[in-house]
């Protein structure tokens, strides 16, 4: 699906400049010798090793590292097979999300796992919250790059990239080199694309719209040296309370590099999604702390922590419940009825006799009161 024109120029762009790939030794840029039309895949790129490391990278490969580079480019680069592609291509002109159409053949007959409760991009049939528009920038990211604001489709490309493999796979980090490794684009261009990656990486894990969750969050070794030998001079960041925001907040400065410190009044974490109760043990003849998400004394469970989840689509807490393999049940219209001895849900028969109970008890009571 295009809504382009084809030009000369694009043709020579998409399908005939040869391929720079990147040397996973030296991890200096070379060109890619390959026949003539071929395009690459993600293996390819990951396994590219360099004949001679000791060679200077080429100097045309050196000039496209600068960011002004892109400037000199006849034609906007789009990205070959890109993963957005399962998700868009049934709503969106792919070259005005930074996808070639003439090169698209990701595909979306695969098995996602978080299909069910995760979707990136926003569907014009189907709005839904926390998701992003894959053709328009939002004004957190014009202003974090105004260079992109006239000319998007660059941006968008790579934007559209890295969200995309972070919701198929939101059980694992989303590492720079896995993203780096899926941007398959011809020409010099592949070499400022990359440059240009790192920025919008970080700004998105910045942003929390990826890597998120229960996840482990490895520190580079490079950051993780500097920032032990150099205390002094990272930023101490000072967090009151220790609930679920503030616990996220710390987790995400510590992983920046910050030096967290979280200050909690009680003696346990967790803020409202958690409750304490009290209960009196006629054996021991003692009373024994519990920390419950329900209340028990008005002789039934009154729930008094965070019971309820508001909307399953895209919500980071249903994205933790996952992450963690946390079985949670879906409301619906109709209301089960719990078993306050053993906490279960009860049998509709059951259900179903006391409801015809209770309509004929109110029934009674009516009548006597009229007469």
């Amino acid at each position: 699906m295009s809504r382009c024109f084809p030009t000369p120029r694009f043709f020579v762009q998409d399908q005939l400049l040869p391929y720079w790939l990147e040397c996973s030794k030296c991890h200096k840029f070379r060109k890619y010798d390959s026949e003539p039309m071929k395009v690459i895949s993600t293996s390819d790129i990951e396994k590219f090793v360099c004949s001679d490391c000791d060679l200077p990278e080429d100097r045309l490969a050196t000039d496209a590292r600068h960011p002004n580079w892109i400037l000199s480019a006849a034609v906007a680069p789009l990205l070959h097979n890109s993963p957005s592609i399962y998700y868009l291509r049934d709503h969106y002109y792919l070259d005005e999300v930074g996808v070639s159409p003439a090169v698209a053949n990701f595909p979306t007959d695969i098995t996602v796992p978080s299909s069910s409760f995760m979707a990136p991009f926003h569907i014009p049939e189907e709005p839904m919250a926390f998701c992003v528009r894959p053709d328009v920038m939002e004004y957190d990211e014009m202003k974090r790059f105004p260079q992109y604001s006239a000319e998007p489709i660059i941006y968008l490309g790579l934007r559209n990239l890295v969200i995309t493999l972070w919701n198929m796979n939101p059980f694992e980090y989303l590492s720079f080199d896995r993203c780096k490794n899926h941007v398959i684009s011809r020409g010099l261009c592949r070499v400022w694309q990359i440059q240009e990656l790192k920025k919008i990486y970080d700004y998105l894990n910045v942003k929390s719209i990826v890597n998120i969750g229960l996840i482990n969050v490895p520190t580079p070794v490079e950051t993780r040296t500097k920032f032990l030998n150099s205390l002094q001079r990272s930023p101490n960041v000072l967090i009151i309370g220790a609930g679920i925001s503030g616990l996220a907040a710390a987790r995400q400065l510590r992983a920046l590099g910050s030096k967290v410190t979280i200050l909690e009044a009680k003696d346990v974490l967790g803020g409202r999604m958690q409750a304490r109760f009290h209960r009196f043990d006629r054996v021991l003849g003692v009373f024994l702390n519990f920390i419950l998400q329900d209340d028990l004394k008005l002789g039934i469970p009154v729930g008094c922590g965070a019971q309820l989840i508001t909307g399953m689509m895209n919500n980071p807490i249903v994205v933790m419940c996952h992450q963690a393999n946390i079985a949670y049940r879906p409301l619906h219209r109709e209301c089960a009825m719990m078993d306050s001895g053993t906490g279960k849900v009860l049998d509709h028969k059951v259900c179903a006799m006391n409801l015809i109970s209770t309509i004929f008890s109110n029934f009674f009571r009516v009548a006597m009161f009229l007469m």
